[in-house]
C-alpha cells in the first residue's frame, strides 16, 4: 500500500467507524495514482478500475477520493474531484457492466429456448422451477420449493410454505398453475448416456411434491440440487449463471412495472431517489407484499438503483 495512503488511513482510524475504515482500505489502489495533474477523465478511469456494479458503489469511491484529496491538501485534486457527477460517472462505467437483473424479455427467451430444445429432457421441471421463483415462490433457503406440492394449488392460488413456519398465498399464472399440477405426479428423472436414455427415481418430502430430487448420492441437499439445475439452464440459454435471488427480484420488478404503468407511472420516475409520491409508494409496496418481499422500499430502491434499464 502507498505510504501516503497508509498515513491517510492512520489519520482516520480514531475519527471514523470500523466499517468506513474498511471501505477506505478496500479502495487503497487510489493511493497509487499521481493526482498533481489529474483530469476528470482520469478520475473516471480510476473509478472504473474498481468495476463498480451500482451507483451506490460509484458514490462510495467518490467519497473516498474526496477524503483523500482533503488529506493530501492537493488543491488541484480537490477541485477536480468536486467536478465529478456520480450519474455521469455511472453512465461512463455502465456500458462494460454485465446486466445485474433480468428483463421479462430475457426470461421469456429462456422459456422459449427450453420449449424448442428437442434434446433437453425434463423440460417441465426446469421451466416450473424457474417460473416459480420468477412469480414469487421464493425463500432464501429455497425451502418453499422443497415444500411445494401440487395439492397446495386451488385454481391459480397456491399456498406457499417456508421451513421456518411462515405460510402465504400467491396467485400464479395459468401456465405455472398447469405445470405445478402436472409436476406433482412426476417421480422420475430422464437421464442420457452415450448409448441410451434411462430414468432415475426421484423423491420428495411428499408423494405430490413438485420438486423431487435424485437421492442416489447420500447427503444431497435440496438447495444445492435446485441451484445446480438453475445454473445449468441459464448457462446454456442465457450465457451466464444467474442466482435464484436475481430471478425473484427480476420477476417482482416486472410486476411492479406493469402495476405502475396501469396507473400512468413509469418505473424509472417511480424509483427516482427524490420521488415521494404516496400513490407510487402504495403500488410498489402492495406488489412487494404480494411477492412476500419483506425488505423496506428504501432498501429495494437502493438495490436496483442504477439498474432500471435492466427491466426496460
Amino acid at each position: 500500500m502507498n505510504e501516503k495512503y497508509l498515513e491517510f488511513l492512520e489519520s482516520n482510524k480514531e475519527k471514523l467507524s470500523n466499517e468506513t475504515i474498511q471501505m477506505l482500505e478496500y479502495y487503497s489502489y487510489l493511493g497509487d495514482f499521481d493526482y498533481s495533474e489529474c483530469t476528470v477523465d482520469d478520475l473516471k478511469k480510476l473509478i472504473k478500475r474498481a468495476n463498480p456494479k451500482t451507483v451506490t458503489v460509484v458514490t462510495r469511491i467518490m467519497v473516498v477520493m474526496r477524503k483523500y484529496a482533503k488529506f493530501l491538501n492537493n488543491i488541484h485534486f480537490i477541485e477536480t474531484v468536486s467536478k465529478l457527477n456520480r450519474k455521469d460517472v455511472w453512465n461512463y462505467v455502465k456500458p462494460d457492466i454485465t446486466k445485474k437483473f433480468l428483463s421479462n424479455k430475457d426470461i421469456e427467451e429462456v422459456f422459449t429456448a427450453i420449449k424448442y430444445d428437442n434434446e433437453l429432457n425434463n423440460a417441465i421441471y426446469y421451466r416450473t422451477l424457474i417460473r416459480c421463483i420468477y412469480e414469487g415462490i421464493y425463500s432464501k433457503d429455497l425451502s418453499v420449493l422443497k415444500n411445494l406440492k401440487s395439492t397446495d394449488l386451488k385454481g391459480r392460488i397456491v399456498t406457499v410454505k417456508e421451513d421456518i413456519g411462515h405460510i402465504y398465498e400467491l396467485e400464479v399464472s395459468e401456465q405455472l398453475a398447469d405445470d405445478i399440477k402436472e409436476l406433482g405426479y412426476i417421480d422420475y428423472w430422464i437421464q442420457r448416456n452415450a448409448r441410451a436414455e434411462y430414468t432415475v427415481k426421484i423423491i420428495g418430502e411428499d408423494k405430490y411434491s413438485c420438486f423431487k430430487i435424485n437421492r442416489r448420492n447420500d447427503g444431497v441437499a435440496y438447495y444445492d440440487y435446485y441451484y445446480k439445475r438453475i445454473h445449468f439452464i441459464f448457462k446454456k440459454y442465457y450465457g451466464r449463471i444467474v442466482s435464484p435471488y436475481v430471478i425473484y427480484i427480476s420477476g417482482m420488478m416486472y410486476r411492479i412495472k406493469i402495476a405502475l404503468e396501469k396507473n400512468g407511472f413509469t418505473l424509472r420516475e417511480s424509483f427516482m431517489e427524490q420521488n415521494r409520491d404516496s400513490l407510487t409508494r402504495e403500488i410498489i409496496e402492495y406488489e412487494m407484499k404480494k411477492s412476500n418481499c419483506n425488505m423496506a422500499l428504501a432498501e429495494l430502491k437502493e438495490r436496483i438503483r442504477g439498474c432500471i434499464d435492466n427491466f426496460e
